[in-house]
Protein backbone atom coordinates (compact mmCIF):
# COMPACT_ATOMS: atom_id res chain seq x y z
CA UNK A 1 0.00 0.00 0.00
CA UNK A 2 1.22 3.36 -1.22
CA UNK A 3 1.69 6.14 1.34
CA UNK A 4 -0.96 9.03 1.29
CA UNK A 5 0.04 12.29 -0.65
CA UNK A 6 -2.16 14.19 1.50
CA UNK A 7 -3.14 12.90 5.15
CA UNK A 8 -5.49 14.33 7.30
CA UNK A 9 -6.04 13.69 11.09
CA UNK A 10 -8.37 14.42 13.72
CA UNK A 11 -8.57 17.82 12.35
CA UNK A 12 -10.41 19.66 14.63
CA UNK A 13 -11.37 23.45 14.20
CA UNK A 14 -12.93 25.99 16.12
CA UNK A 15 -13.67 29.47 16.36
CA UNK A 16 -13.03 31.51 19.08
CA UNK A 17 -15.11 34.01 20.34
CA UNK A 18 -15.88 36.24 23.20
CA UNK A 19 -18.63 34.57 24.92
CA UNK A 20 -18.86 31.81 23.15
CA UNK A 21 -16.94 29.24 21.05
CA UNK A 22 -18.14 27.12 17.39
CA UNK A 23 -16.83 23.95 16.77
CA UNK A 24 -16.76 24.23 12.58
CA UNK A 25 -14.75 20.79 12.35
CA UNK A 26 -14.89 18.10 14.44
CA UNK A 27 -12.39 14.94 14.23
CA UNK A 28 -12.18 14.89 10.48
CA UNK A 29 -9.84 12.32 8.80
CA UNK A 30 -9.14 11.16 5.38
CA UNK A 31 -6.13 10.13 3.08
CA UNK A 32 -5.63 10.92 -0.69
CA UNK A 33 -3.23 8.95 -2.75
CA UNK A 34 -1.27 10.09 -5.30
CA UNK A 35 -3.39 9.84 -8.54
CA UNK A 36 -6.38 9.91 -6.66
CA UNK A 37 -9.29 12.53 -7.23
CA UNK A 38 -11.10 13.21 -4.17
CA UNK A 39 -14.16 15.41 -3.37
CA UNK A 40 -15.64 16.87 -0.22
CA UNK A 41 -18.87 17.36 -0.70
CA UNK A 42 -21.75 19.03 2.12
CA UNK A 43 -24.62 20.98 2.42
CA UNK A 44 -23.67 25.02 3.36
CA UNK A 45 -21.59 26.08 6.01
CA UNK A 46 -20.62 22.59 7.52
CA UNK A 47 -16.93 23.06 7.52
CA UNK A 48 -15.72 22.24 3.76
CA UNK A 49 -14.20 25.57 2.99
CA UNK A 50 -12.66 25.20 6.86
CA UNK A 51 -11.03 22.07 6.03
CA UNK A 52 -9.41 23.81 2.93
CA UNK A 53 -8.43 26.67 4.62
CA UNK A 54 -6.92 24.60 7.55
CA UNK A 55 -4.77 22.32 4.60
CA UNK A 56 -3.57 25.14 2.95
CA UNK A 57 -2.62 27.42 6.37
CA UNK A 58 -4.80 30.25 5.25
CA UNK A 59 -6.94 29.96 7.80
CA UNK A 60 -6.66 33.30 10.62
CA UNK A 61 -8.19 34.37 14.34
CA UNK A 62 -10.68 33.31 15.25
CA UNK A 63 -10.04 30.27 13.78
CA UNK A 64 -7.84 27.60 16.01
CA UNK A 65 -6.68 24.15 14.78
CA UNK A 66 -6.72 22.04 17.92
CA UNK A 67 -3.39 20.35 19.18
CA UNK A 68 -4.63 17.08 18.40
CA UNK A 69 -5.15 17.84 15.02
CA UNK A 70 -2.54 16.47 12.01
CA UNK A 71 -2.06 17.10 8.52
CA UNK A 72 1.02 15.53 6.32
CA UNK A 73 1.41 16.11 2.50
CA UNK A 74 3.54 14.02 1.05
CA UNK A 75 4.93 12.86 5.03
CA UNK A 76 5.53 16.46 5.88
CA UNK A 77 3.65 18.10 9.06
CA UNK A 78 1.95 21.30 7.37
CA UNK A 79 0.92 22.43 10.79
CA UNK A 80 4.61 22.54 12.08
CA UNK A 81 5.62 24.69 9.30
CA UNK A 82 7.35 28.31 9.92
CA UNK A 83 6.87 31.19 8.25
CA UNK A 84 9.67 30.82 6.09
CA UNK A 85 8.97 27.20 5.00
CA UNK A 86 4.90 28.03 4.81
CA UNK A 87 5.73 30.85 1.91
CA UNK A 88 7.53 28.11 -0.02
CA UNK A 89 4.87 25.68 0.44
CA UNK A 90 1.81 27.33 -0.18
CA UNK A 91 0.93 28.11 -4.15
CA UNK A 92 3.57 25.87 -4.99
CA UNK A 93 2.60 22.62 -3.38
CA UNK A 94 -1.09 23.15 -2.23
CA UNK A 95 -3.37 25.91 -3.72
CA UNK A 96 -6.99 26.03 -3.24
CA UNK A 97 -9.46 27.32 -6.23
CA UNK A 98 -12.23 29.58 -3.33
CA UNK A 99 -15.69 29.66 -4.45
CA UNK A 100 -16.78 32.77 -7.36
CA UNK A 101 -13.41 31.11 -8.90
CA UNK A 102 -14.85 33.21 -12.25
CA UNK A 103 -13.83 36.20 -10.66
CA UNK A 104 -9.95 35.03 -10.09
CA UNK A 105 -9.66 32.60 -12.53
CA UNK A 106 -11.08 35.46 -15.44
CA UNK A 107 -9.07 34.37 -18.92
CA UNK A 108 -8.90 38.34 -19.46
CA UNK A 109 -7.21 39.40 -16.83
CA UNK A 110 -3.41 38.59 -15.90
Amino acid sequence: MTQPLLSVRNLTIDYIGEEKDFRAVDDVSFDVAPGEIFGLAGESGCGKSTIAFAISRLHRPPALIRKESRILLDGRDVLGLDRQALSAFRWREVAMVFQSAMNSLNPVLR
